[in-house]
């Protein structure tokens, strides 16, 4: 994906990384990319990871005019979460002893599996970027001069997180290693 838009931007010199957000349609979820500045430095980025810092550099994030570019990537996950339940204490539905009478007549119902799917795309029409509108002003001096856009490649590993904007609760969280 090739974007030349605004975006929510910061260059985080704590983490030594670019983050990125790239709104959702609708605007209540965005993805982040936090893009170390290093090619190789992806596992330290990880492991200097704290929740505070996270939303230390959410709350950083600024609109910048960005030349962006990131690959068209697929990211699926599928999960059978019997292991997980049964853990919590709710194995007693999975198996042939399973007293599920309050949903079904059935005598012999049981749960045999509960699957967990995730997929997270991003290519040219899969995250909207946001609009903006802009009122310029004039002067009797010389024109303002725009900054030139930030340019962000996003061609090395990375890490990202799908969040809820408005109470930063991380749904995905996830790293990219091939690229």
């Amino acid at each position: 994906m090739y974007s030349h838009d605004k975006y929510k931007y910061a260059s985080d010199s704590d983490l030594n990384a670019d983050i990125i957000e790239l709104p959702y349609q609708g605007k209540n979820f965005s993805m982040v990319i936090l893009l170390p500045q290093e090619r190789s430095a992806l596992q330290g980025l990880v492991r200097s990871l704290s929740a505070s810092r996270v939303q230390s550099a959410l709350s950083a994030l600024t609109e910048h005019e960005l030349e962006l570019t990131v690959p068209k990537l697929k990211l699926e996950t599928k999960l059978s979460l019997v292991q997980p339940l049964s853990n919590l204490g709710a194995d007693s539905i999975f198996g042939p002893k399973a007293n599920l009478s309050g949903i079904s007549a059935a005598n012999d119902l049981y749960v045999s599996d509960v699957l967990h799917k995730a997929v997270i795309e991003v290519n040219e029409e899969g995250s909207e970027a946001s609009a903006f509108t802009g009122v310029g002003g004039a002067t009797l001096g010389f024109p303002a001069q725009r900054p030139p856009p930030v340019e962000v490649n996003v061609d090395h590993p990375f890490l990202f997180c799908v969040r809820h904007v408005k109470t930063n609760l991380i749904l995905f969280l996830g790293v990219v290693n091939a690229m």
